[in-house]
């Protein structure tokens, strides 16, 4: 199998699509979700790569879930050890020998290659390898949040063979040693996203608050795939049924942006979590391309003498850590599931989620948004297994560190969450991550965080481990203090 040195190496991605926001793609958006053919391997077999394998003999597998939850393998809860602790001695990015491996196949139409076909995959542990009809398309060890290939160059007309291979360890178990059961395969759903040339490939909402505290600026900007002379943009505001924006933008440019302010708006907190609702329709030729909507909320988080106020009031947080999991199906979540959890936690007056330790599934965002809750929003870095030992130079011995190797990995783990996630109002605080440190690579993560929005705020609980690294986070809090201090 070509490109196997990719799991020992911090390379996050290979030909994958930029990250960007999860929005509702509506027919467009084709789940895979269901039965795929399966086989488990204790090492790389290269025959199941072939576009004509025969697959009626393999097994089957449910997607989205985990290999140990289907009789592959075992479940091993590991706190601060790495899983192969007292087994293999590795050094920083090596991978165990016993690195099983999980094959995916699964024949799927497509028809109209007219269209833009990408594969999202939402949700997976912990490396994955993508072929199309026996060729390789990418790589991906960003395993929490949506990774999307475009896949136009590898398909034909009719039927297309989808291949993924699935390791279960890679450099980013080194960067994914949260104390929790550790677990492997597709845990989270794959799409199908069949798009017209002409389509959005972003949308950025920065709307927020006024500093009077009453005024609310719709902050806005689109990026298309593709545009014409004749392509516009419909935009309408909607409070209820009130139409508070009607307005068509004639797109002249691969990114556009809108502003408006709107006088006296109804504000987003966790006690009334108001939510405005925008819908956007992209026309071209006088034809419907795309139409979409999201929730834009209009709130304010800051900290002012050392206390958090949001929309002008002291906030006081009364808040929970929350791992996705579930005994009978592990982290493979469904929106029920996530719902009844949300639900539980407002009626007993629980105002804030922090998503311990990585970005949680899509839906997770669209419920706390509704039901006002406060998200902190955690990068998916816990690197304690690499420093918690009596280790000399521990900036440089652990990772993420300071050491330069691991600064692009750092950032694309904190830029694929952010980008994702940066249209929801419910999130007012993004996290570094738990666990891991501190060095100059966090501080980089910061300062991309406040570039990229500086009306959110950012925090990492280890700054206290070394505080020449205090201002990797706008707030100091602690998890395991000691009486003494």
């Amino acid at each position: 199998m070509k490109h196997l040195e990719f799991l020992t190496k911090p390379i996050d991605s290979l030909n994958i699509e930029p990250f960007s926001s999860y929005f509702n793609r509506g027919e467009k958006r084709k789940s895979l979700d269901g039965e795929w053919k399966f086989v488990y391997l204790k090492e790389m077999d290269d025959q199941y790569l072939e576009k004509d394998y025969e697959l009626n003999e393999l097994d089957t597998i449910s997607v989205p879930s985990h290999l140990e939850f289907n009789g592959y393998d075992n479940p091993q809860y590991v706190n601060t050890m790495y899983p192969w602790e007292g087994k293999e001695n590795l050094s920083i990015g090596e991978i165990p020998k016993n690195n099983p491996v999980g094959i995916y196949l699964k024949d799927i139409v497509i028809d109209d290659l007219t269209k833009d076909h990408y594969l999202e995959f939402e949700g997976f542990e912990s490396a994955l390898y993508l072929y199309v009809n026996g060729v390789f398309v990418g790589y991906t060890t960003h395993n929490f949040v949506t990774t999307t290939f475009k896949i136009n160059e590898y398909i034909q007309e009719g039927s297309n063979r989808i291949t993924i291979v699935i390791f279960k360890y890679s450099f980013a178990s080194w960067y994914t040693d949260q104390d929790m059961f550790r677990l492997s395969g597709i845990n989270r759903p794959i799409n199908l996203l069949s798009l017209d040339k002409i389509s959005f490939k972003d949308i950025h909402n920065k709307s927020i608050l006024k500093d009077d505290y009453t005024t609310g600026l719709l902050d806005l900007t689109f990026k298309f795939n593709n545009y014409n002379e004749d392509t516009i943009l419909k935009i309408e505001l909607l409070k209820d049924d009130e139409l508070l924006v009607d307005e068509e933008i004639q797109i002249d440019n691969f990114e556009v942006s809108f502003s408006k302010e709107l006088q006296n708006v109804l504000k987003w907190s966790d006690e009334s979590p108001n939510l405005y609702s925008l819908k956007l329709v992209l026309k071209a030729n006088g034809e419907v391309k795309e139409e979409t909507e999201i929730n834009i909320g209009f709130r304010r988080i800051e900290i002012k003498n050392g206390v958090i106020y949001l929309n002008n009031k002291r906030l006081v947080i009364r808040g929970v850590n929350r791992h996705e999991f579930n005994c009978d199906s592990g982290r493979v979540m469904t929106k029920e599931l996530v719902e009844r959890d949300i639900k539980h936690l407002k009626s007993i007056n629980v105002n804030a989620i922090r998503t311990s330790h990585y970005p949680n599934i899509n839906y997770f965002y669209d419920l706390c948004d509704e039901y006002g809750l406060i998200v902190m929003d955690e990068v998916a870095i816990e690197t304690h297994g690499t420093w918690m030992k009596n280790i000399e130079n521990k900036e440089y011995a652990s990772i993420p560190g300071s050491n330069i190797v691991y600064r692009d990995f750092t950032l694309a783990r904190g830029e694929g969450m952010f980008e994702r996630d940066k249209n929801h109002p419910s999130i007012l605080f993004l996290s570094l991550g738990n666990e891991s440190y501190a060095g100059t690579n966090l501080e980089e993560l910061y300062k991309y965080f406040k570039k990229v929005d500086p009306n959110r705020l950012v925090h990492y609980e280890g700054v206290f481990w070394d505080r020449r690294f205090n201002d990797t986070s706008d707030m100091e809090s602690r998890m395991y203090a000691k009486p003494y201090e």
